[in-house]
């Protein structure tokens, strides 16, 4: 039996995007990503990171079955930009026309123009709408944290933040010395301090929302458009 390979990869390009469409959906109107993982949010059985990873990787493959089937479809796809005498169909002004809106979108997402800034604050209030979780009090975003303001952002007993420094040969006085004061004794940085608490405890950290929260309180907006996604 033949293999009809303009077949599959047509249907290839309808399943993902279908699966494109499905996951826009659901992580349009998803929760940041800590709030999802409290409270243990789910669609169809799915979890959060897991309808990125199909979002992601459903993307992919769509735009490699788009240059497969554009491949495969050269001479009908150059037929509606090359003029020809005999032409029954000349897309010039149609192609000009998908040109121009495609870079108004791209425009008017990336400088925030109406209507496309509305379409991304009402993804942002729709997240919000879940809850936020709390952030950092001003003290853990210290530059300088002390050993026990440290030991609350992530979520540790101070004193296995003190075991886990001497166990990298990092003498501490008490839990009030600060990062700078124990790197500054210990003829450290205050870079191979933390590292040396991160290295024994890798999954401790603060409440962050997919927003780029980390050791040192710092934010950024992530991947896919919106706070947290």
């Amino acid at each position: 039996m033949r293999f009809h390979t303009k077949g599959f990869t047509s249907l290839f390009l309808a399943i993902t995007f279908v699966a494109l469409i499905l996951s826009s959906a659901v992580l349009y109107v998803a929760p940041r990503c800590r709030v999802a993982e409290q409270t243990g949010w789910t669609v169809a059985g799915l979890e959060k990171d897991q309808w990125e990873s199909i979002h992601i990787n459903g993307g992919l493959f769509f735009i490699l079955g788009g240059v497969l089937h554009l491949v495969l479809n050269w001479p009908v796809f150059w037929s509606y930009i090359k003029k020809r005498r005999h032409a029954a169909l000349n897309l010039r002004r149609e192609l000009l026309a998908a040109v121009v809106l495609g870079g108004v979108v791209l425009a008017g997402s990336v400088l925030a123009w109406p209507p496309f800034r509305s379409v991304v604050e009402l993804h942002d209030h729709i997240k919000d709408s879940w809850g936020r979780p709390p952030r950092p009090t001003p003290a853990l975003q210290s530059a300088d944290p002390t050993v026990q303001e440290l030991s609350e952002q992530m979520h540790l007993a101070a004193d296995d933040v003190v075991g886990a420094l001497e166990a990298a040969g990092i003498a501490v006085s008490d839990s009030n010395a600060t990062l700078g004061r124990i790197a500054e004794t210990n003829e450290r940085t205050p870079e191979e301090v933390r590292a040396a608490i991160t290295k024994q405890f890798p999954e401790a950290g603060p409440a962050a929302d997919c927003e780029g929260r980390g050791l040192g309180g710092g934010g950024g907006r992530g991947l896919g458009g919106g706070g947290g996604r």
